[in-house]
Formats: structure tokens, sequence, C-alpha cells
């Protein structure tokens, strides 16, 4: 396991935020639904905001043209995300949902971080941690980039590692060693709507914009248990399908803290 502090630094990936890696020129067709041709040029160029990509998503469900519309730039973003993962960089998807700040001002990300250190016993204050957070820049006003999730943990002293390319053994054993990991997911695929996610998936691209940490895996009853910042319960279990499905986006990506 390397540790890869800022595995999405080449992409500026925040805890969402849509931002592309290129402009697009392909041609706008009239639609139906309601979407102008400025509406549908900006979703191209990934600068919609939340609303707006939502509308299109809903609309491409039901509109064949404006699902082979989606389709030939998602083949221009394919091509893009091949050359780019040639290079040894982890094949991202060219946009990501920016994930807002929490009420108390600060994100998913650190929520999780101040839960590991609940767990641990150590005393902490939140003003403080968001303080040093958004001194170092790991707190942004759209949220926490991926990489930068454990970086407050590092700094109280706990020894983090990041990565991709975990399994849900990896989880279930880490867990097993006394480790606490924080895993990146698209939140979405476990609260929203799976079909509207599908069509994200497809039109939009994988969307890793949300963290949470995985409190335990049960491989009998197929199922895993986590604690979601955005959630009302203290603890959310899901069927493990659904959860590997949302994992996935961000390349099964796990922020493990060892001691």
């Amino acid at each position: 396991m390397k540790n890869t502090a800022d595995p999405w630094h080449v992409i500026g990936m925040n805890l969402g935020d849509k931002r592309p890696l290129t402009s697009r020129t392909t041609p706008v067709v009239a639609l139906a639904g309601g979407l102008s041709d400025i509406e549908i040029a900006t979703f191209l160029d990934g600068n919609a905001g939340a609303d707006l990509q939502m509308r299109v998503v809903r609309e491409a469900r039901r509109d064949p043209a404006l699902q082979r519309l989606l389709q030939d730039s998602a083949e221009i973003d394919t091509e893009v995300e091949r050359l780019v993962h040639q290079d040894g960089v982890k094949n991202l998807p060219l946009t990501a949902l920016a994930a807002s700040e929490q009420d108390d001002g600060s994100s998913c990300g650190l929520h999780c971080e101040e839960f590991v250190l609940q767990r641990r016993g150590i005393v902490f204050d939140d003003a403080e941690l968001i303080r040093v957070a958004r001194e170092n820049g790991w707190l942004q006003d759209d949220g926490t980039r991926i990489g930068d999730v454990g970086n407050v943990l590092e700094k109280v002293g706990l020894r983090v590692t990041k990565d991709f390319g975990f399994s849900l053994d990896d989880v279930a054993r880490l867990l097993a060693e006394g480790k606490d990991v924080i895993a990146v997911v698209d939140g979405g695929e476990l609260v929203g709507d799976r079909d509207t996610e599908r069509m994200e998936d497809k039109f939009i691209g994988e969307i890793p914009d949300h963290a949470l940490v995985v409190t335990s895996v049960d491989t009998d009853g197929q199922t895993v248990e986590v604690h979601d910042p955005q959630s009302e319960n203290e603890r959310d279990t899901y069927p493990t399908e659904q959860f590997l499905d949302a994992w996935e986006d961000s390349g099964r990506y796990l922020v493990v803290v060892e001691s």
C-alpha cells in the first residue's frame, strides 16, 4: 500500500468540484424539456450547477436526441481519460459534483476525520480543526479535495495512508486489525434515485463526491455498515453490491488510519 498524499492533484478534484479538463465544442441541437442551447453548452463544458445537471439527466432519460448528444460528448471524454490514464494518473471522470460545506462550515471529509478522533478517544475542538484545515487549504469553499481527506488526522499525529484499488476484503481485514477506514463514494448512489444515478454515470461521469467511515463488513449477510456524516442515523447499512457501486466511482479509494 503506497501513500499517495495528493493523488488527485493533477485533476484538481474536490469532493465534488465539477471542473472539466478540456472545453468541448460539440454542436448543440434543439431539444425538448425547456433546456436552452446555452444551458446544454454550459453542461457540456462542465460548468453546470447541481440543479442544471439534474435537469439534463432527467431530460436525457426520456429524450433520445439528448442521449445521443451526451453520448457523443462522453466518447470525447473517454478518449481524454484514456490518455490521462496512460500517464499513470488515476482514470478519473472529467467532471465532479461540488460537495457543499456542512452547516458548521466544515465538510463531509472533515466530519469523518472528527468521527475517527472520537472513536479513538482523542479530544479535539471543532472550531480549531476547521481553522487548521482552512489555513492549510485542505478545506475550501466548495469542500475538501479527495487527496486532502486525512490530512487533519496526520496533523494531530496519526499515521495515515491513502490509495486506490482496495477490495471489500481489504476493508474487512483493516477493520479487524483495528484500523479506521474512510471511503470516498458517489453519495447519490447510496441515497439517491438509482435510475437517475445510472444516467449520471453514463452521461456526466462517475462522481466521487462524498466521504464516509466504514464501520463493519458482513461478508455472510452481504452488507456494509457505515457512519455517514450527512445521515441522521448513527449507522447506516447498505447491500454490498450497492456500496461497491458507489465506491467504484472513486476507483475504490480509501484513507486508512493506522495509529
